[in-house]
């Protein structure tokens, strides 16, 4: 999966005043840009002499050397190393990331389809992690969100079970979690996602077909469902796409073979779904801008082996779809840029044989490179990005349902 790494070092906008024989220069080292004024020999009105422009072209040519070496010496995602598992309970569904120790390590959320339904990997701080701990919640797990439900500056997770409910438990200021608060849902809780709809600051909760709102305090209402017709509609997720300040939902339609798109009304509600053939029993969607037009775009995974893409057109509509091949059905599909080149990528699980999560690079247009596999351990089931080990590098974890563990991968330049 080698591809040249096109990134500056990762710096704040830096400027730096070189002054040569009659040119005076700003080079901004984190965009690779030489500005050259017309004012010879003078920065903000102070003249130099001839010993001083020597020494400050030495100053000059040893800077621009410096920068020379930090662009050739920083890290390029080559692939990823073998997996490392982490036992949970049985039969994990779905991970997420987030600091729940404020260790500044990203540490590991996991959702297990038995009981305790819950259970957290803490980071070591060098991309290993320590035993997983449960924690109990209403039913099985299936689904997570994690988000600042109660405004304290903590973590906390809301657990999507099979018994149509969401458990949500606050993060405590040193480790580990207030005893859970459930609530309704409509359906099956099989996918859960967190956003501020009606933007009062306070991140709701948004299922397969129906929205919890926040009451500001990290309690919810009762499910506000959807409206309209939607076919076994899976894995909402929300994105502001027509620019006018609300965000706006997809999903994908089991049933249907179709995507979902409903228009958001910045209240919590929707307005009618418009629909988008896509392959057959789609069940993951993700956002990202794939191209350099700024609009919102949208990928979609459906069996049997298929991820449609389609490109958004700025109003909250999209064209049709461009498909590319990955190696088997199910599982997930999130959006990174995994090689540093700012262009987003996309990571997909792969549920079937001896499993693999795959990697498409972005090649910035709107289109993707070949697929790039990766083994991990059985049946994974879901995917998130972090920086685990802090070299600047993408790493990930994947639910992997059979092995009754996490699989962690970790970036290697």
């Amino acid at each position: 999966m080698a591809r040249s790494d096109k990134r500056s070092p990762r710096v704040g906008r830096t400027l730096v005043t070189a002054l040569t024989r009659g040119v005076s220069s700003h080079v901004h080292p984190s965009e690779g840009e030489v500005v050259r004024p017309s004012d010879p020999l003078q920065s903000q009105g102070i003249a130099l002499r001839p010993r001083h422009r020597a020494l400050l072209r030495a100053v000059l040519i040893g800077v621009l050397v410096l920068g020379m070496l930090l662009l050739l010496t920083v890290p390029a995602l080559a692939g990823f190393g073998q997996y490392v598992t982490y036992a949970t309970g049985p039969n994990p569904y779905s991970v997420r990331v987030a600091d729940f120790n404020h260790d500044l390590a990203p540490d590991l959320a996991v959702a297990v389809g038995s009981k305790p339904a819950m259970w957290i990997l803490l980071n070591n701080g060098d991309g290993t992690f320590a035993a997983a701990v449960p924690y109990s919640v209403n039913g099985k797990g299936w689904s997570l969100a994690v988000a600042d439900f109660n405004h304290d500056g903590r973590p906390d997770v809301a657990v999507g079970t099979t018994s149509n409910r969401v458990s949500v438990r606050f993060g405590r200021s040193g480790g580990g979690f207030d005893p859970k608060v459930s609530y309704s849902m409509d359906s099956y809780a099989n996918s859960l996602v967190a956003a501020d709809l009606n933007g009062d600051g306070a991140p709701d909760l948004v299922g397969p077909t129906s929205v919890l709102m926040n009451q500001g305090d990290g309690t919810f209402g009762t499910a506000i469902p959807f409206g309209g017709s939607l076919s076994n509609p899976v894995d909402p997720e929300v994105r502001d796409l027509n620019k006018d300040g609300k965000l706006d939902l997809a999903a994908a339609e089991l049933g249907s073979g179709q995507l979902a798109i409903l228009l958001g009304n910045g209240d919590g509600t929707f307005g009618v779904p418009v629909h988008y053939p896509v392959g057959p029993f789609p069940d993951a969607v993700t956002f990202g801008r794939f191209d350099s037009d700024r609009k919102v775009d949208v990928a979609v995974k459906s069996e049997p082996d298929q991820i449609s893409v389609l490109r958004g057109n700025g109003d909250g509509t999209f064209g049709s779809a461009n498909t590319y091949t990955v190696p088997a059905s199910q599982g997930t599909l999130i959006t990174r840029d995994v090689n540093g080149d700012n262009f987003l990528d996309l990571i997909s699980t792969d549920v079937g044989g001896d499993g693999s999560v795959s990697v498409l690079l972005g090649n910035g247009d709107g289109t993707f490179g070949a697929v790039e596999s990766y083994p991990v351990a059985s049946y994974p089931r879901s995917v998130a990005a972090a920086d685990f080990n802090n070299d600047g590098l993408v790493d990930l974890a994947v639910a992997s349902q059979q092995a009754s563990a996490v699989s962690v991968l970790l970036g290697t330049p």
